[in-house]
């Protein structure tokens, strides 16, 4: 020891040096040389194009303020929730009481009820503003009013006959693959295919609507910002429903079967500020430290401090194997009928009546925690939308599963 300097003091100014000085130059001079640049930033409410500059920033939100989100998103999380309060009986009783867990079946059953009395009193024509539904509205109330009854039922009978309701083969029979043809679990493939065709229209929309060049589709920078759900979902590309947006939207306006994406980037748990008040782009990008009156990064910090590694990794190794994100073909395509024991990852469906596919695709969504559960239809409904572009996108083409192959009135 020399001075009283430890090793570790010695020894830490070598990475201080990099992370707060070398570094923090890199993705500033990054900001300086890019900023004018083409960026768009997705997160899991908003979509914004900032072409650089000092224009305005386009925003598109595309989530709650959905005609439909909520309702939706309400109904898709029933089966959850029933399958959460068997869970607790059938591996965790003993952490919790019995009469916690009746309070929560009281009080579910309570707002199930509440939203069956209220739902006759509005017409079915308040569907009507989800996209491309208009003329699949009253199978959708139908669907709603089915599941919520089967719900209710449901809850009846976990206060009333537990020990068979908390048995998983007769929530299996009676709930979620009923006898009737119906069953939740094609109610909860609907919900999401609604939700998700309400997204990727407003989102396709939204980036149809830019007045971006053939160059800018093919150099555009992407930064997709936040958490998708669960803190572990989303985290990479192939699972991604946001990635699966840009991807179908470039390869239409690039005309390129594969996009390479180089510039494109995932910040799960960075900031993302609210874009939706009337804020100049400028304003987005950076703010001014009032002590020192130096630029502060903002929003776009990650980009730049991820931007510039790629052409750092390109120079530093550049006699090793280039890298190359994988093609995101996340499995075979089968039908109800040829489904494998096992599989790690989502199936693809052949058509929209492959209704066991797409419950088998909800299970790996639900065990494979890199998903959301509505990753489970996101492939579909976002390639079947993108089929229906002849210069703008036709949701009313789409065929839904869930929706579209049950006879719900």
């Amino acid at each position: 020891m020399s001075d009283n300097v430890t090793i570790d003091e010695l020894f830490s100014p070598l990475r201080t040096g990099y992370s707060q000085g070398i570094g923090p130059l890199l993705t500033k001079a990054s900001y300086q040389r890019d900023k004018a640049q083409p960026l768009i930033v997705i997160n899991g409410r908003n979509i914004s194009y900032f072409k650089g500059g000092d224009l305005a920033t386009p925003t598109e939100s595309f989530s709650t303020s959905i005609a439909g989100f909520t309702p939706m998103a309400g109904v898709s999380h029933i089966g959850p929730a029933l399958g959460s309060l068997i869970l607790l009986k059938q591996a965790y009783a003993g952490s919790f009481t019995d009469d916690e867990w009746t309070q929560q079946v009281k009080d579910y059953k309570t707002v199930v009820d509440n939203i069956l009395t209220s739902l006759p009193s509005y017409d079915a024509s308040v569907w009507n503003e989800l996209e491309g539904l208009s003329d699949r509205v009253d199978e959708i109330y139908a669907m709603l009013k089915y599941a919520l009854e089967k719900t209710s039922d449901y809850c009846t009978q976990l206060l009333e006959n537990t020990d068979q309701a908390i048995d998983w083969d007769y929530y299996h029979t009676t709930f979620l693959e009923s006898a009737d043809g119906k069953g939740y679990n094609r109610v909860m493939v609907a919900t999401f295919s609604i939700i998700l065709l309400a997204i990727y229209t407003h989102s396709f929309n939204a980036m149809q609507a830019w007045s971006l060049t053939d160059t800018d589709w093919s150099n555009v920078r992407v930064l997709l910002n936040g958490i998708q759900g669960r803190p572990s979902s989303g985290l990479v590309r192939c699972n991604n429903t946001s990635f699966r947006a840009v991807q179908a939207i470039f390869q239409i306006k690039s005309g390129k079967a594969k996009v390479d994406f180089q510039n494109l980037f995932i910040s799960p748990y960075s900031v993302y500020p609210d874009l939706t008040s009337d804020i100049s782009k400028q304003d987005a990008l950076t703010t001014i430290d009032a002590d020192t009156g130096a630029e502060v990064y903002g929003l776009f910090y990650d980009f730049f401090q991820i931007y510039p590694h790629v052409d750092l990794a390109k120079g530093m190794f550049k006699n090793s194997p280039t890298f190359e994100y994988p093609n995101c073909d996340f499995g075979s395509h089968y039908t109800n009928d040829n489904l494998p024991e096992t599989t790690y990852q989502r199936p693809w469906a052949t058509d929209y009546k492959q209704n066991k596919v797409f419950t088998a695709s909800l299970r790996v969504a639900l065990e494979n925690y890199e998903n959301l559960l509505s990753s489970s239809v996101s492939d579909w409904v976002c390639d079947k939308l993108a089929e229906t572009y002849d210069g703008s996108f036709h949701p009313d083409k789409v065929m839904l599963p869930g929706l579209d192959d049950v006879t719900w009135s």
